[in-house]
C-alpha cells in the first residue's frame, strides 16, 4: 500500500542523513536492496515511482555510489523527466544530479549510436526516421499505397523488434522490400525509431568492449515500467549487466501493461525472475 507519512515528519530528502522517513517496511526493503538483482512487482498506487526516485537518493546519499554509474531507464520523456525532477529534490546538496542518466530507452539508444556510430559503418551525424517520415518513404521509394505503407512498416518493425520471428509468411515482395528500405536508410544516413534499440543491440553483441565500457559505466541499473518491456529492450539490458555486475533493479505490474502492439510482454518478467 502507498506509504502514509507520520504528520510533521521531515521528508527524506530534507533529512541530512539521507533517511528513510516515509517509508513503508516493503517500500523499504525494494529501495535500500544493494544485494544482487531484484524485480519488484506493485500495483497502482503503491508509490512505484517513489520507490526508484528514493532508491537512487538512497545510493547516492547513503551508499555514497557516483550519480554517474546510475542508469535509470523508462518509456517516455514524461516519466523520465518528472523522475528526473523527483530525485533532484532528494539529493544531498554536495550530489550532482546533473551527472544521473535518467532516460528512455529511445534516448538511450540514441547516446549508444551518436558515441559509437562508426562500429555500425555509420557516420555519427545521421538523423532520425518519425514514424510519418517513415510512411512517405516509403510510399515513394517502393512505390506502395498509404494503406500498403502502413502495413510494409509494420512488417519492417516485427522484423527489427524481433529478429528471430518467422516472417515465412509473408511473400518475397514484402521482404524484398525491406531490403530496399534498408538501402535506402543506409544511402540517406537514416536511423529509424526501431533501429535505435536494435542496432545498439547489434553493437553491443557484436563487441565485447563496448558491453564493458556500458557495464563499467553503469554498475548500477533500474529499469521503471518493466511490464512494458519488449524483447530487443530485454536483450539491451541483458548485454548491459551481465558481464560485470548483478545490481539490476525493475519494477514494474503485469496488469498494467499496454505496448503488446509493439511486441511488449509480461513474460520477461517471469524470465527475469527465473
Amino acid at each position: 500500500p502507498p506509504s502514509q507519512a507520520a504528520e510533521g515528519m521531515p521528508e527524506y530528502g530534507n533529512d541530512p542523513g539521507g533517511s528513510l522517513v516515509g517509508l513503508n517496511p516493503e517500500q523499504t526493503r525494494a529501495t535500500t536492496h544493494t544485494d544482487g538483482p531484484a524485480a519488484v512487482l506493485a500495483g497502482p498506487g503503491t508509490g512505484k515511482t517513489r520507490v526508484l526516485t528514493q532508491r537512487i537518493a538512497y545510493l547516492i546519499n547513503r551508499k555514497k555510489i557516483n550519480p554517474g554509474n546510475i542508469l535509470a531507464i523508462t518509456f517516455t520523456n514524461k516519466a523520465a523527466g518528472e523522475m528526473r525532477e523527483r530525485s533532484n529534490k532528494l539529493l544531498q546538496q554536495d550530489a550532482s544530479a546533473h551527472e544521473l542518466s535518467i532516460t528512455t530507452f529511445h534516448a538511450f539508444g540514441y547516446q549508444i549510436l551518436k558515441e559509437h556510430a562508426a562500429y555500425a559503418n555509420r557516420s555519427s551525424r545521421f538523423s532520425i526516421l518519425d514514424p510519418q517520415d517513415r510512411l512517405r518513404l516509403i510510399a515513394e521509394h517502393l512505390p506502395v499505397s498509404e494503406r500498403e505503407a502502413k502495413k510494409y512498416a509494420g512488417f519492417f518493425s516485427r522484423i527489427k523488434q524481433d529478429p528471430g520471428e518467422n516472417t515465412e509468411k509473408e511473400d518475397e515482395k514484402m521482404a524484398g522490400a525491406y531490403r530496399v528500405y534498408q538501402k535506402i536508410l543506409r544511402e540517406y544516413d537514416l536511423f529509424d525509431l526501431d533501429d535505435l534499440i536494435a542496432q545498439p543491440v547489434m553493437l553491443l553483441e557484436s563487441y565485447a568492449e563496448l558491453r564493458e565500457k556500458f557495464s563499467r559505466q553503469y554498475p548500477w541499473i533500474l529499469v521503471d515500467e518493466f511490464q512494458d518491456i519488449n524483447l530487443m529492450q530485454y536483450r539491451l539490458i541483458q548485454l548491459m549487466a551481465r558481464d560485470s555486475h548483478p545490481n539490476l533493479f525493475v519494477i514494474g505490474d503485469p496488469n498494467q501493461a499496454i505496448y503488446g502492439f509493439r511486441g511488449s510482454s509480461t513474460r520477461f518478467i517471469s524470465r527475469f525472475i527465473e
